[in-house]
């Protein structure tokens, strides 16, 4: 049985320890397997976004363990993290988080410096991630020359080029139109049939629907976890 690519066991986060602490995440257990299309559900203040800042390396648990690919990653320290997030995992935020006096090419292909490529090679890697979202013709747009939902194309592409197995999506629809998030939700459900893990963390039932694992969390904890027919 291959290991799962994610798992989770006993995961709390604690804010202000004492009698005004804040169980952030309360005892949270979870597998995901590489390939798998999964969506985390919660209200604001769930728990979803201190959870997706966890599996992201973004942060680190108060107690519990976070295996990622079979290594303990919920013990290192930042300089470690910072590594795993660059080779595991491309993310997606809802603010599309662009460098805003740089031009598409050059926002896709930020990643890739810390990963030691050279400049031919990046260029072309980051054409090509433009290419995979439909931005051919819009590398040298800068952010404020770019439709919402082009610049989160931007952001998808810069999550996709060093090719990480792990693409993990915060509200990756929130600030967009209904036109925009349809196309952004049918280019990562391309990425998750290319064999990407994709993980999306969302609010939004009608996203939720469109994936094939829905993980509902609530007050820190999950409360279901379940499969859409």
């Amino acid at each position: 049985m291959e290991e799962a690519l994610i798992r989770v066991k006993d995961l709390c986060k604690i804010y202000n320890p004492g009698e005004n602490e804040v169980r952030a995440l309360d005892h949270i257990n979870l597998e995901i397997n590489k390939g798998e299309f999964v969506a985390i559900i919660g209200q604001s203040g769930s728990g979803k976004s201190t959870f997706m800042n966890m599996l992201g390396c973004l942060d680190v648990p108060t107690s519990g363990e976070y295996f990622l690919n079979g290594t303990d990653v919920s013990t290192m320290e930042d300089n470690e993290l910072s590594e795993v997030r660059n080779r595991e995992i491309g993310f997606i935020f809802q603010g599309f988080n662009l460098i805003p006096n740089l031009d598409a090419l050059g926002n896709v292909e930020l990643p890739l410096i810390y990963r030691g490529l050279g400049k031919q090679q990046r260029k072309e890697i980051a054409g090509e991630a433009l290419s995979k979202v439909g931005l051919e013709n819009r590398m040298d747009h800068r952010p404020n020359q770019l439709s919402g939902g082009q610049q989160q194309r931007v952001a998808v592409a810069r999550a996709i080029a060093a090719q990480p197995p792990i693409i993990l999506a915060d509200e990756p629809t929130g600030n967009l139109d209904s036109k925009s998030t349809i196309e952004i939700m049918n280019i990562l459900k391309d990425l998750h049939k290319s064999g990407r893990t994709v993980i999306i963390i969302t609010h939004d039932d009608e996203i939720a629907n469109q994936v094939d694992r829905v993980v509902r969390i609530m007050d820190g904890k999950i409360v279901s976890d379940s499969v859409n027919p």
